[in-house]
């Protein structure tokens, strides 16, 4: 996806301009009178171009036609905390001893980030959280970064949520102690119950530092994966997973340590995202890029 905040309504006017002078808005125009093949719309040369720019446009949009493009474009929601208060997430969850803000410490681009402090123990948890149409197929991305690591072997971190209804049918990112080092780790949950699969070779992830996180929860090939700055660290297949994924949630979930977690560039997608890159296009203009 292409995210440049500092992009001027000038910019977009242009950019706006350059896709409908290729006929790629017309596309969008004849689509609501014949129908597309989504095959065709996706091998569009400037299909990323749209994306970004309907996704930008999503809010301004009636629910049908929210609904139709959904059909086309692969990005579900996207949100690079620069709207006060978490505006652009369904809600927030903050529970016992925890806080949640919107803040200026670890920005991956833009000027804000999300802050999600919590102490010690399983039920400190704060998250915001988007509620999506259910789908059996869900990757989720963002930038994370924390300001201390697990340091006792028992120790973990769980932050960046898939749910099913409620977080007893879920998957989510794991920092987890063992044997002295620190891995990453993807847990899947089943009716509540919890499964930890950890990366082969421990990575211990230095603090301070962001990372690029994705997991991804696919219900009808009972698969649950996590990649790390685009490297896929863990899979487990063969599970029991059961219900859609409708909901995806940024922040900390829970941690045996106290500790705060920064993350920043959320996005939801029905396939796989990985990690931003910066590319230039007509001219001056720059944005960061996934591969969505």
């Amino acid at each position: 996806m292409y995210d440049h905040l500092e992009l001027t309504p000038h910019q977009l006017k242009h950019l706006v301009s350059e896709l409908d002078r290729r006929s790629e808005l017309q596309w969008m125009r004849l689509a609501l009178k014949a129908p597309l093949r989504v095959s065709t719309v996706r091998r569009s040369r400037h299909y990323d171009e749209l994306t970004w720019l309907i996704h930008r446009l999503r809010p301004h949009f009636s629910p049908w036609l929210r609904e139709w493009l959904s059909f086309y474009f692969t990005v579900i929601f996207q949100s690079s905390f620069e709207i006060p208060a978490f505006a652009d997430w369904t809600g927030i969850e903050v529970w016992p001893d925890a806080t949640l803000t919107i803040e200026s410490t670890f920005p991956h681009h833009g000027l804000y980030d999300a802050k999600s402090t919590v102490v010690s123990g399983g039920s400190s948890h704060a998250q915001c959280y988007e509620t999506i149409a259910a789908s059996p197929d869900i990757f989720f991305r963002s930038y994370y970064a924390f300001d201390t690591m697990p340091s006792l072997v028992g120790q973990w971190i769980d932050f960046h949520n898939l749910r099913a209804v409620d977080w007893t049918n879920s998957i989510y990112a794991e920092i987890d102690r063992l044997g002295g080092q620190n891995y990453w780790a993807v847990v899947v949950r089943v009716g509540g119950v919890a499964t930890v699969y950890t990366e082969a070779t421990p990575s211990n992830p230095a603090i301070n530092t962001l990372y690029c996180v994705e997991i991804h929860r696919d219900v009808t090939n009972q698969i649950a994966e996590l990649w790390i700055e685009g490297s896929l660290k863990a899979r487990a297949t063969g599970l029991s997973m059961i219900l859609n994924t409708d909901q995806a949630a940024d922040g900390i979930s829970g941690a045996g340590i106290d500790l705060s977690g920064f993350v920043d560039c959320a996005l939801v997608a029905d396939k796989y995202i990985g990690p931003e890159t910066m590319m230039t296009m007509q001219g001056n203009m720059t944005f960061l890029r996934s591969p969505v």
